[in-house]
């Protein structure tokens, strides 16, 4: 990952973690916010994200005022959004394989997840899968250098 051009794929349940008050999932989305990193994403991975925190059993415990309505600005003006041209099919999830799918077609450097699904195809085609403790650590390193 270079300095300038790190292009990331965060995982639906990263970005839940950090709404829900996560420590690590909360500092990616101020990094992001602070572009210290290029978000790439799919239309489908924007509506999934966007349909997850819709959901009723959230209603007490994130702020959609405040929150989703962050996160919305975030990935209306700071992220990558590509639409895959190529089908994906060896995640034991199918509902992952289009997390590979924005990773591959939009050239990512890595994929940040806690879905051990994911995780146990680390490395795919290249592209790093890593959790979100080990991105905080790498986002450290470039930010001080």
């Amino acid at each position: 990952m270079t300095e300038t051009s790190v292009k990331v794929v965060v995982d639906t349940n990263v970005f839940i973690s950090g709404l829900l008050g996560g420590k690590n999932a909360g500092i990616i989305t101020d990094a992001l916010a602070d572009k210290k990193f290029e978000l790439v994403i799919s239309n489908a991975l924007k509506e999934e994200l966007l349909a997850v925190v819709a959901r009723a059993e959230f209603n007490v415990v994130i702020n959609r005022d405040k929150d989703v309505k962050k996160l919305q600005r975030i990935l209306e003006i700071g992220a990558h959004v590509i639409e895959p041209s190529e089908k994906i099919d060896v995640c034991r999830d199918v509902k992952d394989n289009k997390i590979l799918e924005a990773a591959v077609v939009g050239f990512a450097d890595c994929i940040v997840t806690g879905d051990k699904d994911l995780l146990v195809l680390h490395p795919f085609r290249g592209i790093e899968i890593i959790t979100p403790t080990e991105f905080i650590e790498r986002l450290r390193v470039l930010i001080n250098r």
